[in-house]
């Protein structure tokens, strides 16, 4: 069963080459909310089937960097994706790997593995998925199939539909770089490569030690870029059509790949924006590139598991001291063992075990702002999923 988080864990994240201090640890710790500790291999279920988003962003510029032009996606899939970018511990369980990371630490296999190129990564969610009993998504030239139920790399879309858990604006928590950033970013704050201004001091981080987004995912900004299935064509200036896009995958050709969600020595300002992106060639390994995988989630699988935020309603108005309540669904006999409320990745008391699930919610220990309230649910089978609404609290 999931430990509670404790100091001593947290305290366990100081590097012997790195300036964090007990100071700066226990501020993270403090910001971090304490959240329960997440068993490693906890899967999300992202419910996107049916879902649009407008992906992109145009900025001029480094348009290289930009998603563009802006257009509409639409999934007509589920999938499950890792709460956390992929650990060294994880890489070496499967294929009896050896860790290539430059960043580590003896004892500590909780830190994101890097070092590992696209090619690499595709072939280690292959063998994973054959470990499994799964079908393989990709083929032996590294073209994807999403509708196999085998492990890969997120897609761009996919990427940037959980980055931006229903924003619109540049970053997931605004338009500019501010100090929230640093609540779910292990990055160089404002400025790139300037340890002074932000929390990673050019170190990577154990995964899930800062808060989760809405979804209830870990990293999605920071710590290391991500490879992403897509290609990246550069004679082209736009790598994305301008019209609806369904359950895209990226351009047919294109001698790159791309990551996303920036690295630990980069700025949030800008590398962490969520249509930002980056491309190397598939054969390059690089300390500040890593990964996360997610699959498909097939009609034939039948997993319905969803939770609804009863009360308050969204988008409502609150102040003094509220219920908060929520109601969730799992089908297949797989009982659900969990239920945690949040505010702003947060946790709001501690996890439920049994229904009805409700908590009480003081107000006035939250700023006079608008805010975001989720609620995440897990179930026995090792998979979360979440429901979160966006309140304004006026005291």
């Amino acid at each position: 069963m999931p430990k509670p988080a404790s100091v001593v864990n947290l305290f366990s994240l100081a590097h012997p080459s790195s300036k964090v201090n007990a100071g700066f640890l226990l501020f993270s710790l403090l910001i971090a909310g304490c959240a329960r500790a997440f068993e490693p291999d906890e899967l999300v279920l992202i419910h996107a089937k049916e879902q649009t988003f407008a992906m992109g962003q145009s900025l001029g510029g480094k348009v290289w960097t930009q998603t563009t032009p802006v257009h509409d996606v639409r999934f007509t899939y589920d999938f499950l994706m890792r709460a956390t970018q992929l650990t060294q511990g994880q890489f070496m369980a499967v294929g009896n790997r050896s860790n290539p990371s430059k960043h580590q630490v003896a004892g500590d296999l909780n830190l994101p593995v890097d070092r590992v190129s696209w090619n690499e990564a595709v072939a280690y969610c292959n063998d994973l998925s054959r470990q499994e009993g799964l079908t393989p998504a990709y083929s032996a030239t590294g073209e994807v199939d999403l509708t196999r139920n085998g492990y890969r790399l997120l897609t761009a879309a996919e990427n940037e539909f959980v980055t931006r858990a229903r924003t619109a604006t540049l970053l997931a928590y605004g338009n500019a770089f501010n100090s929230n950033g640093l609540l779910y970013s292990w990055s160089d704050g404002a400025k790139n490569r300037d340890s002074a201004a932000g929390n990673s001091h050019g170190e990577t981080h154990d995964v899930g030690t800062l808060r989760p987004n809405p979804y209830g995912v870990y990293d999605m900004t920071g710590n290391l870029w991500m490879w992403c299935n897509d290609r990246y064509d550069s004679a082209s200036s736009n790598n994305y059509p301008a019209t609806l896009q369904v359950d895209p995958t990226g351009p047919a050709t294109g001698g790159e790949r791309i990551a996303k969600g920036g690295a630990f020595w980069n700025d949030g300002g800008h590398h962490e924006m969520s249509a930002n992106h980056w491309q190397w060639k598939p054969g390059s390994k690089s300390e500040e590139i890593g990964f996360r995988i997610c699959r498909t989630v097939l009609p034939a699988e039948n997993l319905v598991f969803a939770n609804t935020i009863t009360a308050p309603a969204s988008r409502a108005t609150v102040s003094g001291t509220i219920a908060c309540s929520a109601t969730v669904q799992r089908s297949g006999g797989v009982g659900v063992v969990g239920v945690q409320f949040r505010l702003d990745g947060a946790d709001i008391g501690s996890e439920l075990h049994n229904a009805p699930y409700s908590i009480n919610w003081d107000t006035t220990t939250a700023a006079n702002a608008p805010h975001t309230l989720s609620v995440i649910a897990r179930d026995a089978a090792g998979i979360l999923t979440s429901a979160f609404v966006t309140v304004t609290v006026r005291n």
